[in-house]
């Protein structure tokens, strides 16, 4: 269960950066067009 639980901690914080990498990039993209 503890391996488990620490998977899941780091699939939701990797998850989390790639939300906020892709609406930087979202947004970025928005002023240069």
């Amino acid at each position: 269960f503890g391996a488990l639980h620490g998977k899941y901690e780091i699939f939701t914080m990797t998850r989390t950066k790639l939300s906020k990498y892709y609406q930087l990039t979202l947004s970025s993209f928005n002023i240069t067009s």
